[in-house]
């Protein structure tokens, strides 16, 4: 993903997932310095991926919902 991520936007660009699911797309963008917009509709899905995004910035986790 992160191959993907990388040629699709330029650097400091902005990746809309519109399905984010588990953040997998998310976490790719923070490991090569993509800015990332993630929806999910599922709370539990979008829980997982908001932890696992702001792990892979290095951010404390977000407050539970």
């Amino acid at each position: 993903m992160e191959r993907l991520v990388r040629y699709a936007c330029p650097e400091g660009g902005l990746v809309l997932d519109p399905f984010c699911g588990s953040g997998t797309t998310g976490v790719a963008c923070a490991n090569v310095g993509r800015r990332f917009i993630g929806v999910e509709r599922e709370l539990d899905y979008a829980e997982v991926a908001a932890l696992r995004v702001t792990d892979a910035e290095g951010q404390p986790p977000p407050p539970a919902a």
